[in-house]
């Protein structure tokens, strides 16, 4: 039986489910620094879909974005990505408790409902011919998709949506690579970043202190005293993302609409 002959025995909502799960490969088919990519997406998309609290706190949105790598991989290897916003645009609004912050309870919550909907049209897909293996992307479309990453924040941007949290640390390079913006325009960013990370932890330090947390001290102190470091991991990523911003706020004050349009990234490709 052919899909379409399938499709026509499902109903209106179990034939978007079907198309949304054919329409990308599962992730268990993806590369690590291909997932790490749509990690990045999907965070942004959920935030932006849900209104999901992102907690103003760069290595808590660092761990979680490795937890979230992590578990897609692991829970959520035979699911696609298309099958995830999908998701989320459907039953996210099912969830009441999104004033918490981001965290991957309420992700399971979200996906545990949009497989049990799943469920109801496995005999369906059991039917469905194997799709052939497909090659490992490219690094030219491994570059698509980080300028797509890119498009899509900027448009987030536009709309007032974007949250500076989950820029991605690489979003820069990708537009030094495609001759946006100077190769050294994040040093320019340097000490704005230092200063911001000081403040940060000057506060959490003062917080440990009235709690007495001494441990939790002496490992803020010693990230506080890290920063004045020239190779420092985290004033450079957080240089790379306000040099990112720079980027956006000129390009809205130029008039741009968008930074890639889908024929250019297809010429690229």
């Amino acid at each position: 039986m052919h899909l379409q002959q399938k499709q026509a025995s499902l109903s209106k909502d179990e034939q978007q489910l079907l198309a949304v799960k054919y329409e990308k490969p599962p992730i268990a088919k993806m590369t690590d620094d291909e997932l790490i990519l749509h990690t990045q997406g999907i965070m942004f998309k959920v935030h932006v879909i849900t209104g999901w609290e992102i907690p103003d706190d760069e290595f808590y949105v660092s761990v979680l974005k490795d937890q979230l790598f992590k578990k897609l991989k692991e829970d959520y290897a035979h699911v696609s990505v298309s099958e995830i916003e999908y998701a989320f645009r459907t039953y996210g609004t099912s969830v009441k408790d999104w004033g918490k912050s981001m965290n991957l309870k309420l992700f399971d919550e979200v996906m545990n409902m949009y497989l049990t909907a799943r469920k109801v049209i496995h005999e369906y897909e059991e039917r469905l011919a194997p799709a052939l293996p497909q090659a490992p992307p490219s690094p030219t479309e491994i570059l698509n998709m980080k300028r797509e990453l890119v498009e899509s924040l900027y448009q987030g941007f536009l709309k007032g949506r974007t949250s500076f949290k989950l820029f991605p640390e690489d979003g820069i390079d990708t537009l030094i690579q495609d001759q946006y913006c100077s190769s050294d325009l994040y040093q320019d960013f340097v000490n704005n970043a230092q200063e911001t990370l000081a403040k940060s932890y000057l506060q959490q330090i003062e917080q440990a202190r009235l709690a007495i947390r001494k441990n939790e001290v002496k490992q803020l102190e010693e990230r506080l005293a890290a920063l004045a470091d020239d190779d420092n991991v985290e004033v450079k990523i957080l240089s790379k993302k306000m040099a990112l911003m720079y980027c956006f706020y000129k390009f809205k004050r130029a008039g741009y609409m968008s930074i890639y349009v889908k024929e250019e990234l297809n010429n690229q490709a």
